[in-house]
């Protein structure tokens, strides 16, 4: 998954985390947006979705001791796909998980559509 090197530790512990709490995720799928959020979420052999996530990694607002909120993210719900910077699905690479490559391409194009085939 290729981000900011600022970045990278907090991504890394969201996607050990999502692992760790989710034994039936075989990967994790990302979306990084143009205001630097990246969501995240488990995803199963079936291509499932489990356990969303967002990582608010640029200027954030939100009342103390709530989590951080991104402002832009705010106003159009985090989901508009024309704000997309990159996607992509990350594997585990434990044996108990690991999936053949027609598998992790039946996926991708699941959760992401013809736009999986664009990135691959």
């Amino acid at each position: 998954m290729a981000t900011e090197p600022r970045q990278l530790p907090a991504v890394e512990l969201a996607y050990r985390y999502i692992l760790s709490e989710n034994q039936t995720a075989v990967g994790v799928a990302f979306v990084e947006l143009d205001c630097r959020c990246i969501k995240l979420c488990g995803i199963t052999h079936n291509g499932d979705i489990v356990a969303p996530l967002t990582l608010v990694l640029g200027p954030s607002v939100g009342p103390e001791n709530h989590p951080p909120v991104c402002p832009v993210c705010r106003k159009d719900g985090g989901v508009n796909p024309t704000r997309v910077v990159r996607h992509g699905l990350v594997w585990s690479d434990e044996s108990h998980r690991t999936i053949d490559a027609r598998l992790k391409r039946e996926i991708g194009r699941r959760v992401f559509g013809s736009a999986f085939d664009a990135a691959s």
